[in-house]
């Protein structure tokens, strides 16, 4: 992952921390993984297979891009609402791959976190 791309992924990880209050991130669904060995693919977690988990990388670092560039055209000039804005979209996208993957919040942060561990793409 290049640098820029890690510290937006980090700083949307942290958003999505403070954004998400609805939904109690217990100490438990953070470090619960459910892995078991898979000889083809890996290891699974979450019923997910490594392909999968990178694929939901993929799509967390593409949702914190598209928040990022629709809060960058919408106000390229005032920082402030710029900041809002990405906010907003970055917990509404995350809502569309907790959904889409069914996954939690503490989940994604497990699969960022790996992904970056792993050098995922």
């Amino acid at each position: 992952m290049k640098g820029s791309t890690l510290l937006l992924c980090l700083f949307s990880l942290s958003v999505l921390l403070i954004g998400c209050g609805q939904e109690e991130i217990s100490k438990q669904d953070a470090t619960q993984s459910n892995s078991i060995a898979n000889p083809l693919n890996g290891t699974t977690k979450f019923g997910l297979s490594e392909d999968q988990r990178q694929e939901v990388f993929g799509a967390i670092g593409e949702a914190e891009l598209r928040a990022s560039n629709e809060a960058e055209t919408k106000y390229p000039n005032d920082l402030t609402k710029y900041a809002e804005l990405q906010r907003e979209l970055v917990t509404k996208y995350y809502q569309e791959c907790k959904k889409k993957y069914s996954i939690t919040t503490g989940q994604i942060l497990e699969i960022v976190q790996e992904g970056m561990q792993k050098g995922w793409q």
